[in-house]
């Protein structure tokens, strides 16, 4: 979970630093993680199309 998010100041780049503050919350991800869903006919199929383009037979 995202606790806090903030941007840098301006450093002379194309890019801002920034300062995120994570909560880790392990027992919920796991809870989370052990609840997928079964991959329906258009996963299947989105899946070998990627593998396809990818050249992995």
């Amino acid at each position: 979970m995202v606790r806090q998010i903030e941007r840098g100041k301006d450093i002379n780049s194309d890019h801002f630093p920034m300062y995120i503050e994570l909560c880790l919350k392990p027992l919920e991800g796991e809870q989370k993680n052990q609840e997928a869903e079964p991959a329906d006919e258009e996963d299947v199929e989105e899946g070998e199309k990627t593998l396809e383009k990818a050249g992995v037979k």
